[in-house]
Order: structure tokens, then C-alpha cells, then sequence
């Protein structure tokens, strides 16, 4: 959460949440006096959602749709780029 609260990047906020949620439903599932208590339903639950976070931290992560005008902008800027940092002159 301290690299999310520095960063405000979308996949750290739901990838830090989803593994709390995990640790506390291991935590739960390990704390549990017996099998199918409702401690041990709240932890399994917990680790079900916390899964749920780490694919929403994946799916946020994908890169956003440009149009082709924005695409060719963008390849010819990274491109010269790669020409100037490498030493070739143009």
C-alpha cells in the first residue's frame, strides 16, 4: 500500500489489496477450531475476493486502445528515440 500511496498507479492499489485479503484469509483458514466453521468460510471467502483483486490488478494493467493516428505518432517518436540514445545519427 506505501508503493501505491507514492506511485497512484491502479494495479498496485488492487494488487496490494488483493494479497491482504489472501494473508488474512490464511490467516482465518489457519485460526479455524473446525472444518466448515464460519471463520473458516469468512478466510475461504477472503482468499476467493483477494483472487478477484489480483485479476482485476492484471486486467488494469493492459495498455489503453489508441486510434491509428495516435499509434503512428507514437511509434515514430519511440523510434527516434531508439536511434538517439544508441549513438546513429540520422
Amino acid at each position: 500500500m506505501r508503493l501505491y500511496l507514492q506511485s497512484k498507479t491502479a494495479i498496485l492499489y488492487w494488487y496490494s489489496l488483493g494479497l491482504l485479503l489472501i494473508a488474512i484469509g490464511l490467516v482465518a483458514v489457519f485460526f479455524q477450531k473446525a472444518v466448515g466453521s464460519g471463520l473458516g468460510w469468512v478466510g475461504r471467502s477472503a482468499q476467493y475476493v483477494g483472487c478477484i483483486y489480483l485479476l482485476v490488478s492484471v486486467l488494469s494493467a493492459r495498455p489503453k486502445r489508441m486510434d491509428v493516428t495516435e499509434t503512428l505518432f507514437v511509434n515514430r517518436g519511440h523510434s527516434k528515440c531508439q536511434f538517439d540514445v544508441s549513438g546513429v545519427k540520422q
